[in-house]
């Protein structure tokens, strides 16, 4: 069945299919559609994924052209009405407010759109990879953040306290899966702003549950240059080890870390950093002198001076959201949740009833593709409060 979302809160039970609006169940057979959503099941197909992330219209066909531009125009002119309405849709359904018929009407020509992409562009090889972090970013959005306003307020009159209150308004996470031609997650501009809020500000984020535990890996790119260079992965810090087996012990652990980042980024030459982490052998294998493909079978087109950088930055953020999907797997049906995701760390809002479950948690974000990646774990009362654990 071929089929559309009407509504992407996981409490909307409403889609559109065989010219037909239909309200409170799910497909009997969801085969194909738009984008992930709940009423979604493991072998449903996803248009999105198909074209890149692009939008409806941009992908459109010239026939239809016209009619959905017409369409598109009359639905956000109901999303106006709604809005200026005040109805809440966070906590409301969008089929309740807009006639069926023109529900029937603009969901056909999103059906023909997705059957459109869905025979006329090939399937990317790394559509599995892309469908399950679709899902996983859907999961993400559908929880609220537990804002307290009250610990910000307390902060005035700091310009980024002030600042932030001014201009935030969702307490939902809004990540963007094709923001970015690396593949790391960006934030639509409804979104809470998650990636980019001042350290300062992080106490005001709470846990709906217990606690939040947080998952990194100790120096992810880095690693996985590593492991990219065939060296097997060393099982303390990464800066302690290169302290001792590139730099012979000349120098301490924040000048060694400079040291092989200004190396790895800045084509500075260091002999010994070589001997172990072998740039040529990386770029032979992952640039064809026109674009890069990562592990993760993601082509980005580059020159060769961006070409490490991408393949390393690509390739990290791909490993840490496979590794938070499979987290998410784990956790399906229990109390504990992954609230978000920061570049190279996963944060969990965690339920005491999951104790048993902490080991595991940390095994399953550690075992990576690459091998054992050393992993730190903080618990904290609140985001700003994160403190490390042994």
């Amino acid at each position: 069945m071929l089929f559309q979302t009407i509504d992407y809160k996981n409490t909307c039970y409403g889609f559109y299919a065989n010219g037909n609006v239909i309200i409170d169940q799910k497909p009997d057979v969801p085969e194909s559609t738009w984008d992930y959503s709940h009423l979604c099941d493991d072998n449903t197909k996803l248009a999105k994924i198909y074209c890149g992330g692009k939008n409806f219209l941009d992908v459109c066909p010239d026939e239809l052209k016209e009619e959905a531009e017409q369409s598109f125009e009359k639905i956000k002119s109901f999303m106006r009405s709604i809005i200026n309405a005040k109805i809440d849709l966070d906590h409301n359904c969008l089929y309740d407010f807009i006639p069926t018929s023109h529900l029937e009407e603009h969901f056909e020509i999103r059906n023909k759109i997705t059957d459109f992409v869905l025979n006329n562009f090939e399937q990317p090889e790394n559509y599995n990879y892309l469908r399950n972090a679709s899902e996983l970013i859907y999961s993400i959005h559908q929880k609220e953040l537990k804002i307290n306003l009250e610990t910000i307020k307390k902060k005035l009159p700091n310009p980024k306290a002030s600042r932030f209150l001014k201009t935030q308004h969702s307490n939902k996470i809004k990540y963007n899966l094709f923001g970015a031609i690396t593949g790391r997650l960006t934030l639509d501009r409804s979104s809470f702003p998650v990636l980019n809020i001042d350290k300062s500000l992080r106490d005001c984020i709470d846990p709906n549950n217990h606690r939040f535990v947080e998952l990194d890996y100790n120096s992810a790119e880095l690693r996985v240059m590593l492991a990219l260079s065939d060296v097997e992965q060393p099982n303390i810090d990464l800066h302690d080890w290169n302290i001792e087996n590139i730099f012979d012990h000349k120098y301490e652990r924040a000048q060694a870390k400079q040291k092989i980042f200004s190396w790895l980024y800045d084509n500075k030459t260091n002999n010994l950093a070589e001997k172990v982490y072998d740039k040529n052998l990386v770029i032979d294998k992952y640039w064809d002198g026109s674009e890069v493909k990562t592990p993760y079978n993601r082509a980005i087109s580059c020159d060769k001076n961006h070409a490490l950088n991408y393949i390393l930055q690509s390739t990290a953020s791909d490993m840490v959201l496979e590794q938070a999907y499979k987290i998410h797997k784990l956790l399906k049906g229990r109390k504990s949740y992954i609230a978000f995701y920061l570049y190279d760390s996963v944060v969990v809002d965690f339920h005491q009833d999951d104790i048993h479950l902490l080991r595991e948690i940390k095994d399953t974000f550690a075992e990576t593709r690459f091998g054992r990646f050393l992993t730190n774990v903080s618990i904290g009362k609140n985001f700003g409060e994160m403190r490390k654990i042994k």
